[in-house]
Order: structure tokens, then C-alpha cells, then sequence
């Protein structure tokens, strides 16, 4: 198996090749928090485009998740 790096919320990490979105989120154990908000290089990847949308090698991606507030 393949590899690459990229950053996750500004850490290193090591993931297999070819993950797109939905895989990213299951590899990591979030695929059950719910309204998360995904960016990758500065651009926010929409839900409808989880599936279809290619982690690639050295992308910066950031994983926001709501906080609540009162």
C-alpha cells in the first residue's frame, strides 16, 4: 500500500494513497460526527462532494466541527 502526507488541522499525518473525503473521515473515526465542515487548501469541500473528492499529497485539510454557543 501506498502513502502519502498531508496536513490535518496543521498535523503531520501519513495516509493511504487514494482516500477521497468519506474514506478520510472514516479513517480517522469521524464518519459519525455530523455537520462538519471540510476545506482542503483554503477551499471548502461541500458534503455532495465527499465521495468524489481525492485527498492528494501534501494538501492542507481542515476538519471543523460546530461549537455551541448560548
Amino acid at each position: 500500500m501506498n502513502f502519502i502526507s498531508c496536513l490535518i488541522n496543521g498535523q503531520p499525518q501519513r495516509l493511504p494513497q487514494g482516500l477521497n473525503v468519506e474514506q478520510l473521515l472514516k479513517h480517522l473515526h469521524w464518519e459519525q460526527k455530523k455537520n462538519l465542515a471540510i476545506a482542503i487548501n483554503g477551499e471548502v469541500v461541500p458534503g455532495s462532494a465527499h465521495s468524489s473528492t481525492v485527498v492528494k499529497e501534501n494538501d492542507r485539510i481542515e476538519i471543523i466541527t460546530p461549537m455551541a454557543g448560548g
